[in-house]
Order: structure tokens, then C-alpha cells, then sequence
């Protein structure tokens, strides 16, 4: 049974896409990580300069140091985000509508830059959401496709049985929908 989706790619789209394909990898849990985790190495970086304050030990080149140390806590966060935003604002398929189809003998991919096949041992990994399904390539190659751009068929079928080596990731209840 083939199944096809149609995604249109807008905003909210590529952020849902990163946000999950950075879920899965833990190199980019690091890289991007939420911006409550600013807060703890400004504390004690803040909590350190104050000590060496009281027992007056700061000196100018360690002080300015540790003082660049907090705002970068503050900024990077704040610039991560911005790159993202102007990285989503330049994507080639933005505003358009992407085809993919799938069977069991691959995955069809259909874009206004590009067209593939690719057969199933080229995905390392089908992951299960509630709201849709993450498909990937390798650890940053990856394709979200929302339960709610479904065009044709059902969420399971266009996946190859269980029994396949290659989706050593894919989840039971995916296949019972």
C-alpha cells in the first residue's frame, strides 16, 4: 500500500523539524540547549566572582574574564536562535509543498529542487511521535512528516514490516495504526 504525504513547508514546520531532530541527537542537545540552561553557570560563575570579591583576590584579567563568561551565558543562547531564524527565513523549499511517498519498495521524495528514490536500508531509524513520524538518514539527516499533511493511505503503510534490519527504531504502535 502506498502512502503519501504532503508537507508544506512554513515556520512552524522547519522549527517542528529541528526541535525534534535536535531531541534525537545528544551533540545537538549541547549545542542548542533551552534557554533555562543559561541560568546555573551564570549563578555560579556570579556566586565564584563574588567570593574572590570578599576575599579580595580578583585581579583585572581574571575578573573581566569571568565577567565575559556571563554574558556570554546570556548572548549565546539569544544568537543560536537568531542563526536558526535567519537559517529557516533562507531554506530553498520554504512556502513550497513537498511530496513524499513511500511503499515497501522505498521512499519517493519530490521537491521543487530536487526529486529521489531511495530505498530502505538508506534510513538508519523511523521514530513514532503522537503527532507524526521522524524518518532518519543519519544522526542530522532527517524528515518530519506530520501526521496532519497525510494525503493518501494510513501512517503504517508505507512502512516496511517490522522485520526489516535497517528501522531497527520503529516502534509497534506506528504499525498497529
Amino acid at each position: 500500500m502506498k502512502t503519501i504525504y504532503r508537507v508544506e513547508v512554513t515556520e512552524q514546520y522547519l522549527e517542528e523539524a529541528r526541535r525534534l531532530g535536535i531531541s534525537q541527537n545528544p551533540v545537538m542537545k549541547f549545542i542548542f540547549p533551552s534557554r533555562w540552561t543559561m541560568w546555573p553557570p551564570a549563578i555560579i560563575i556570579s556566586g565564584f566572582m563574588i567570593y574572590l570579591y570578599v576575599i579580595q583576590q580578583l585581579s583585572f584579567p581574571f575578573d573581566a574574564f569571568l565577567g565575559a563568561m556571563i554574558v556570554v551565558s546570556f548572548v549565546g543562547p539569544f544568537l543560536n536562535r537568531r542563526s536558526l531564524a535567519r537559517t529557516r527565513q533562507r531554506n530553498p523549499v520554504k512556502g513550497s509543498v513537498l511530496n513524499y511517498s513511500m511503499d515497501e519498495e522505498g521512499f519517493d521524495l519530490v521537491t521543487p529542487v530536487s526529486n529521489a528514490h531511495l530505498q530502505w536500508t538508506a534510513f538508519s531509524r523511523v521514530i513514532n511521535y503522537p503527532q507524526g513520524v521522524l524518518v532518519k538518514m543519519r544522526t542530522n539527516a532527517y524528515i518530519w512528516l506530520p501526521d496532519k499533511s497525510l494525503a493518501e493511505g494510513s501512517v503504517s503503510g508505507g512502512f516496511p514490516s517490522t522485520g526489516c534490519h535497517c528501522l531497527k527504531g520503529f516502534e509497534a504502535p506506528l504499525l498497529q495504526g
